[in-house]
């Protein structure tokens, strides 16, 4: 494979992959896709912070993170954003079971599932450390 130049990887073009999800409630579908790195930047700039008391990285608490999530991911057929920030609010004013149901499959797509999360925190080695 050939050395890619800044210029060759700036003129490649995005492909993420998109999964389309049934809306019976809302009377049709959605499509959700892959985030951008800016877009996942975005939504763990959103969610979590740097404890510098414990050193470790927390949740946030109210921070509407389904909602963010869906403004993120959800996409028309062309994978062209159908969210907005300004629609954060309203999102999360939505039926959960609907807003989880979407927020759940975003979620494999992009390889953020708790299944995932666990895989990832593995050790290198794939050992287990013990705390005797």
């Amino acid at each position: 494979m050939a050395f890619l130049t800044k210029d060759a990887i700036k003129g490649t073009k995005s492909t993420p992959k998109m999964k389309k999800v049934e809306v019976p409630e809302w009377g049709g579908h959605v499509f959700v896709r892959e985030l951008t790195a800016h877009g996942r930047d975005r939504f763990e700039d959103a969610t979590f912070a740097f404890n510098t008391e414990t050193g470790k990285v927390e949740m946030r608490q109210g921070q509407q993170r389904r909602a963010l999530f869906l403004v993120l991911a959800v996409c028309d057929e062309n994978g062209d954003a159908v969210f907005t920030d300004d629609d954060v609010s309203w999102l999360g004013e939505m039926e959960f079971s609907v807003i989880d149901r979407i927020y759940q499959e975003a979620q494999k797509i992009n390889g953020m599932t708790v299944e995932e999360a666990t895989k990832n925190s593995e050790s290198p080695s794939g050992g287990s450390s013990s705390s005797d």
